[in-house]
């Protein structure tokens, strides 16, 4: 994606996004969340202000990220941690994974797509470490 992205005259800037699901149990019955997997230039291109904390950058989805920080939607912080502002550096487990919450996104947020919300953002680095990306058309 670098490659288009330096290489294109179209448009000022471009990402890639794809929906998944992703469970947050560590065991027992799963609990699954609404993810979607991120470029860096997502919230920047959508110009996407983070309510507290910040948003997913190129810094942070470069290849071995490791263990990336997540981003969640207001909705997920009201339900999960009952709006409470310490939820950020909080650890959530993703397919097993210990995750970073390092930002949430504004109440008025709810992805790219008409009537599908998201409740977890992670960058796109850590696929295959925490599940797997399957691209939707690169914006």
């Amino acid at each position: 994606m670098g490659q288009i992205r330096d290489h294109q005259q179209a448009f000022s800037s471009i990402f890639a996004w794809s929906n998944t699901g992703f469970n947050l149990a560590d065991s027992g019955e799963k609990r699954i969340a609404q993810g979607l997997w991120v470029s860096g230039q997502f919230f920047k291109t959508l110009g996407v202000q983070p309510l507290a904390g910040r948003v997913i950058g190129e810094e942070d989805d470069r290849p071995g990220c490791g263990s990336p920080g997540v981003v969640i939607s207001y909705g997920f912080w009201q339900r999960e941690f009952g709006g409470n502002p310490e939820a950020l550096g909080k650890k959530l487990s993703l397919e097993g994974h210990p995750v970073t919450v390092i930002g949430i996104t504004p109440p008025g947020f709810f992805g790219v797509e008409v009537g599908r919300s998201f409740d977890v953002a992670v960058p796109i680095c850590a696929e295959g470490r925490i599940g797997t990306f399957r691209a939707a058309p690169a914006v």
